[in-house]
This record gives C-alpha cells, structure tokens and sequence, in this order.
C-alpha cells in the first residue's frame, strides 16, 4: 500500500555536558577507536528489548558495529538474550554497512545466519559504496539492503544513478530481498524511487527522526511504496 510504514529505525544519540544529543557519526567513531563500540551496541539493544512488547506488530531497526558482528562472546550474548524473548527477535531488524561485510566475508556470513537464526532480519545500508561484484548475496541471506543517499540526491535528474537504483532493485527482488532508498529529501526523488520499483524510503521526506523510545534514542521512519 502507499505510504505503508515498513519499520522505524533506531538512532543512537548521546546528550553532551549541555544536553544537546551528539550524533552517532561523531561518537560512534571514537567508541570503535576505543574499543567501546560493542558495549553501545550491547546498551542499545538493551533498551530496544525493554521498549517493544511481546505483542508489537511493529519492527525496528538497529545498526550493529563491525566489532560486535566479529565479537564472539557478544554472539552469545545476544542468543542469550534474544532466546528470552523469541517474540520480540521477531521485531528486531539488525543492520549493518555494506562495506563492513566485504571486509570478512566469511565471518560476517557466518554472524549474519547466526543472528537470522535467533529470528530477526538482516539488512545492509549504504549499500552501493562498495565493490561492483554484488555476486556475495547469492550466498548471503539479507532481508533489506539499503541503497546509499549518494544514488538518491538528485535522482529525477540523473540517469546514471536511475539505472544503478534500477539494476540493484531488478537483482534484490530476484533473491527475495526488499530494496529501500536511503535519504529521501524530496518529492521529485520519491517520485522518481516509485518508477523504479523500489519497495521503500527513508529520509526526511518520508519521515523526519523524533523521540520516542528514550532520551538516548530516536527514531526514523522507512516507509513503503
């Protein structure tokens, strides 16, 4: 249907020393630096199953750091976790960038049956920034891949990126894998996204972050064709 909700995604802020929320892009790379970014995925996934009820017919989506999808004792962790309450796996998207896979394949393979395994999808965002060969999705189940705002911006005025959007999406929905845009700013690249067969949006056009689940928390919505 137009304008469905498919999920919320999750975004993780920190209020600084004056209460303003910091970014993820900013403290998310010092985390990985020091070694802390499994601990913020561990505090976010933890709020996330505290939030959402048993009955939710809603999913959610969550990113998971390179360090935590190659963190064995957090696999276990969340297995752990998750097995408590099966219901609310089911609610759970776990994601992660396209050029995080690529650099482990095998083990990154590995975690993401894993983590399907426990009940919950799996998706890639910024997808298209890396390597042309997407040849590993034969092989890799993913429920989502995401397609990186670079091919969005400006897309009814841009054959280039028209026809990579077109091409990805013809090959996602040959391996049942659903194709959403990322960074949606305006009506004319909506538009343009509903040719072109793609299965839905996020971004501000489609629906602007606001707080919900926690202050440390916000969430953005993807919607549907």
């Amino acid at each position: 249907l137009d304008n469905e909700l498919m999920h919320y995604e999750v975004l993780a802020r920190i209020p600084d020393s004056n209460g303003k929320l910091i970014t993820a892009s900013t403290f998310i790379p010092m985390a990985e630096r020091f070694g802390l970014a499994t601990g913020v995925d561990l505090v976010v996934i933890e709020k996330l199953i505290e939030t959402i009820g048993d009955e939710s017919q809603l999913q959610y989506a969550v990113n998971l750091s390179r360090a935590s999808l190659e963190d064995e004792k957090f696999l276990e962790w969340l297995k752990n976790t998750l097995s408590q309450y099966p219901a609310r796996a089911k609610s759970i998207i776990f994601e992660t960038p396209e050029y995080r896979l690529k650099t482990n394949l095998n083990a990154m393979h590995e975690s993401i049956l894993r983590i399907r395994n426990l009940g919950c999808s799996f998706s890639l965002d910024h997808f298209g920034t890396g390597s042309a060969d997407f040849g590993y999705l034969l092989n890799t189940k993913i429920d989502y891949i995401k397609v990186d705002g670079s091919y969005v911006r400006g897309l009814d005025h841009n054959d280039d990126n028209c026809f990579f959007v077109k091409s990805i999406t013809d090959i996602a929905h040959g391996l049942d894998i659903q194709v959403i845009a990322e960074y949606v700013e305006t009506e004319a690249e909506w538009k343009m996204l509903r040719k072109l067969n793609i299965d839905g949006g996020q971004g501000h056009y489609v629906g602007k972050p606001y707080p919900d689940i926690a202050p440390e928390t916000l969430l953005n919505e993807s919607v549907g064709q």
